[in-house]
């Protein structure tokens, strides 16, 4: 889908990242309760996180929009760029601890789901309530067509609609091996 306002299409994404931020929070109290969470799920999840919430948002966020802010929000860019780089390796860390099968170890993996769920979750507030506003306030017309053209480029490159549907599928199925949290 299309969104000519390119702010309001990384809020879209984030959408989506915040329902498998959700259901990586049911995978943890189910695994606390002591179930079982399928192997499929945490490769589902570590998938997820690396190709969409990084490689198809965060880039676009680095790549072409944080650069625009660098003017008026300099601090706030680096504290961003600092949590994407915090993601990455609290994902590293659970894509090694998914990988492990111990009682210690299953408690390591809810450990660190539940750090990296907390982190983007605050990460993602900052963004919406604070980064993204600033930004709708200091593009011009002309800056906001220009990156919404960058953000067209970008997601071509990525899979543009292809990608969506992909990850938009994926956390249905994660939200399905969890329990989708809908009452």
């Amino acid at each position: 889908m299309n969104i000519p306002n390119p702010i309001a299409r990384l809020r879209r994404e984030h959408q989506l990242i915040l329902r498998v931020l959700e259901t990586l929070r049911r995978a943890v109290e189910r695994l606390e309760a002591g179930e079982v969470v399928p192997p499929a799920f945490w490769e589902g999840v570590v998938d997820f996180l690396q190709n969409f919430a990084d490689r198809f948002h965060h880039a676009k966020e680095e790549e072409l929009l944080f650069g625009l802010l660098q003017e008026h929000q300099k601090s706030s860019v680096a504290a961003l760029l600092e949590e994407h780089e915090q993601g990455r390796l609290l994902v590293h860390a659970l894509e090694t601890a998914t990988a492990l099968t111990g009682d210690d170890d299953t408690r390591e993996l809810a450990a660190t789901a539940r750090e990296f769920a907390g982190m983007l979750e605050a990460h993602i507030r900052h963004e919406d309530e604070v980064a993204y506003p600033r930004a709708e306030r200091d593009l011009t017309p002309e800056g906001r067509e220009a990156l919404s053209h960058s953000f067209d480029q970008r997601e071509a490159q990525l899979g543009g609609a292809q990608t969506w549907e992909r990850y938009g599928a994926l956390a249905d199925e994660l939200a399905a091996m969890v329990g989708d949290g809908r009452r």
